[in-house]
């Protein structure tokens, strides 16, 4: 099997945010679609892993922002390599709520859609979220950011919470989020470009 095949599979990348008894977090996914027109409805897919995910399934809601073209590695980096177990995201980003009291961020932000879930089924290493749409707003006329984008221009790595996760490629990996460089050698000075990791924290693959 070719598991490169599964990055030509047509997909943005959305931010998904949830607050549950004064704890918030939020997180980035490349699953997200309209399932139903009446009632409006969607579905996401998100790690069971993820904090936002419990923080979900508590609240029973959440909220999704569909990220633009213009949307930053270092925005990336916050909410889709660090968790929230481990950092307050939220800290000195300017937000709003929705009628759930969840979090919107309308930075970055093409649309963005306040969700109800409905019901959940477990696929393994995901969730699948089946929620109603009971709000939406347009932001912005912006490009959307798309996976493909993502991958060959801005050069990302997929995070091992994706959906598109694959394995480690011949190189360098690194310990922090992900990414792998391809080469025999690391340059000197070399600092991740997606987290900023020191080279110590690159891990040489078998």
């Amino acid at each position: 099997m070719n598991n490169k095949a599964f990055y030509d599979i047509t997909s943005g990348l959305y931010l998904v945010t949830a607050e549950s008894e004064a704890k918030k977090s939020g997180c980035i996914i490349n699953t997200f679609t309209q399932v139903s027109s009446n009632p409006k409805s969607i579905i996401i897919s998100i790690n069971k892993e993820n904090y936002t995910t419990d923080l979900i399934k508590q609240k029973m809601s959440f909220h999704v922002s569909v990220l633009s073209k213009n949307t930053t590695m270092d925005f990336i980096r916050v909410f889709g390599f660090a968790s929230g177990r481990d950092v307050s995201k939220f800290d000195g980003i300017e937000f709003d709520v929705d009628a759930n009291k969840n979090p919107i961020i309308k930075e970055f932000s093409v649309a963005d859609f306040t969700c109800e879930v409905k019901s959940i089924q477990d696929v393994k290493t995901h969730l699948l979220v089946i929620a109603e749409v009971i709000d939406a707003s347009k932001n912005s006329d912006d490009e959307v950011l798309t996976y493909s984008y993502y991958q060959k221009y801005l050069k990302g790595s997929t995070p091992k919470n994706a959906v598109s996760y694959q394995e480690e490629k011949a190189g360098y990996t690194c310990e922090i989020c992900g990414y792998t460089y391809e080469g025999e050698e690391l340059p000197e000075n070399f600092v991740c470009p997606v987290c900023g990791a020191p080279i110590t924290m690159m891990k040489k693959n078998n």
